[in-house]
């Protein structure tokens, strides 16, 4: 079955993809269960929670490891790993750990200690969140320990990781203690830098953690049980988990993409049961008799490098947004792209699971060259220049998007006399390049690193790890974004902000395509790559109809 949903509709259409995947276990299976096969987007750096951000490696990681919490298809929390209950005032998290095991690693020769299962204790927990705190660790989730009781003294390196506010008072009893309420701290848990760690094993890999199976430890549904570095990562289901019953798969294995085949020639010969669909490949996979999912999760820029003199004038910036003619550039937009009418793309949710982008928050995109004019003059004027110096609009070099960047070269001529400069380029030159910040325009996509409209808006704050391809830095929107939270109004006040500001113009919506085998069931796609916490596929539950 095919998704296909008109424009103003297809905000939910994630949300639809995400039911027609929730499977039922109608099908036959062995009675050890079926393997199944999934696609990485590159080798996976390192299989270690603490340190781990690239996306083939937080892939394998929420596959393989379990935090207190997880995301449910709403991206709300729910029970993981642990149980909970809070005090009164907000201040005090008491975890209760499931029963549940460790994988089990053995090495030739040696002794691992942990070639019998292990149980997972509070104490693997408290051991994760100080690898986290620690400075020398260098997490990339470092910063959601801020309100833990002493969190900001143990970053900054003024007291010892063992004085944050985390405490086992036995095995299966984890004990959390914030110096102020944060409604959002059980989301926060869900992230891989709040996963557990073996002090034990961890020692004895001596700083290979996370490198090779016999040094991959995890407490998850599956284990790693092969690794071949730039060919594939196999699973196993690991039987020693705490909800073992409720894992249908025996094992899956991981391909990594190579020049030979592409992943979608793998899924129409049955080698992969999931992998990404182009716009191109849409007729041959209906053709194929493949489910299609559609996830509207990402955007389509009109990046303006801050950092670039002139173009960080914001008067500058508001000039060119309000130059464009977005009637004739959205009719050049190609196939599975929408208009865009905001910051914000479809799939991003707020609280409750509901999609934040509605026809009544739509942003006033149009062309106003009385606008525009003014606001150029007095850009210029600030910056004490006659005449707006000639810029340079870097594009992918297909004929679709050369044509799309030559609308809006046309538009700056036109309605502001701007002289600007095409400069075509492949795409991953082009993608290196505006995340290096080489450029002064660009037109490229972006996939926001968040399940939440407020987690999407991220990226704009100042020296944002991920996709502030912009270098937009604004002490006042800062402040105004740590200040709001998931709701619908704040977001909105958020992505009005962005809009006066101009870091960047957003032009269209993309929608990507994932294919899956027709008797496949009990597959979920999450949008956005999993944002934050990598756990974009969920597979515990996946069969065949058979």
């Amino acid at each position: 079955m095919w998704v296909r949903s008109s424009w103003l509709g297809r905000g939910i259409s994630w949300l639809l993809a995400l039911l027609l995947l929730v499977g039922v276990t109608t099908g036959c299976r062995t009675d050890g269960g079926d393997s199944f096969g999934f696609s990485l987007s590159a080798e996976p750096q390192q299989i270690d929670p603490q340190v781990a951000r690239d996306t083939a490696s937080l892939t394998v990681i929420a596959a393989v490891f379990e935090g207190l919490t997880s995301l449910d298809e709403n991206g709300e929390p729910v029970p993981a790993a642990a149980t909970w209950t809070v005090s009164e005032d907000r201040l005090i998290y008491t975890f209760n750990i499931r029963e549940s095991y460790w994988s089990t690693v053995t090495v030739r020769g040696e002794e691992t200690g942990f070639e019998d299962p292990v149980m997972v204790t509070a104490h693997d927990f408290v051991f994760g969140f100080r690898r986290t705190a620690d400075p020398t660790t260098g997490s990339p989730y470092a910063d959601l320990l801020s309100g833990i009781v002493n969190a900001s003294e143990v970053l900054a390196g003024q007291k010892p990781s063992t004085a944050l506010g985390v405490q086992a008072t036995d095995d299966s009893t984890l004990i959390i203690r914030l110096s102020a309420p944060d409604p959002d701290f059980p989301k926060k848990l869900a992230s891989p830098g709040f996963m557990p760690c073996s002090r034990e094993f961890f020692a004895y890999t001596s700083g290979r953690y996370g490198l090779e199976p016999k040094y991959i430890l995890t407490n998850g549904a599956f284990s790693v049980s092969g690794w071949e570095h730039d060919k594939s990562v196999s699973l196993v289901k690991n039987p020693h988990y705490h909800a073992a019953k409720d894992v249908l798969p025996a094992s899956v294995r991981y391909r990594i993409p190579t020049a030979e085949q592409t992943d979608f020639e793998l899924l129409t010969k049955e080698y992969l049961d999931l992998a990404t669909v182009s716009v191109d490949q849409l007729e041959d996979a209906k053709e194929a008799g493949l489910t299609l999912v559609e996830l509207q999760d990402t955007v389509r820029f009109l990046w303006i490098n801050n950092e670039v003199e002139t173009l960080g004038n914001p008067d500058i910036r508001r000039a060119l947004r309000d130059a464009i003619e977005y009637e004739s550039l959205w009719e050049a937009l190609p196939d599975g792209c929408i208009p865009a009418t905001g910051f914000i793309p479809p799939a991003a949710t707020v609280t409750g699971g509901k999609s934040f982008r509605e026809e009544q928050n739509r942003l006033p995109f149009s062309a106003d060259p009385t606008a525009a004019t003014a606001a150029l003059s007095k850009g210029l004027e600030a910056l004490e220049l006659e005449k707006m110096p000639t810029v340079t609009l870097l594009a992918a070099e297909d004929d679709n998007s050369a044509n799309f960047a030559r609308y809006i070269l046309q538009s700056f001529t036109k309605n502001l006399g701007v002289r600007c400069t095409l400069e075509l380029t492949d795409p991953e030159t082009l993608n290196a390049r505006v995340a290096a910040g080489n450029y002064q325009l660009a037109i490229a996509d972006v996939t926001p690193r968040g399940l939440s409209a407020y987690e999407n808006l991220s990226m704009f704050t100042s020296g944002a790890p991920a996709n502030n391809f912009a270098r937009f830095s604004s002490v006042d929107f800062d402040r105004r974004y740590h200040a709001a939270g998931d709701h619908p109004a704040s977001v909105k006040a958020l992505e009005g902000e962005l809009y006066e500001t101009v870091p960047a113009v957003p032009l269209g919506f993309v929608t990507r395509y994932y294919g899956m085998l027709p008797e496949v069931t009990g597959v979920t796609v999450r949008p956005f790559f999993g944002g934050k916490y990598g756990d974009w596929l969920s597979f515990r539950r996946a069969d065949r109809n058979e």
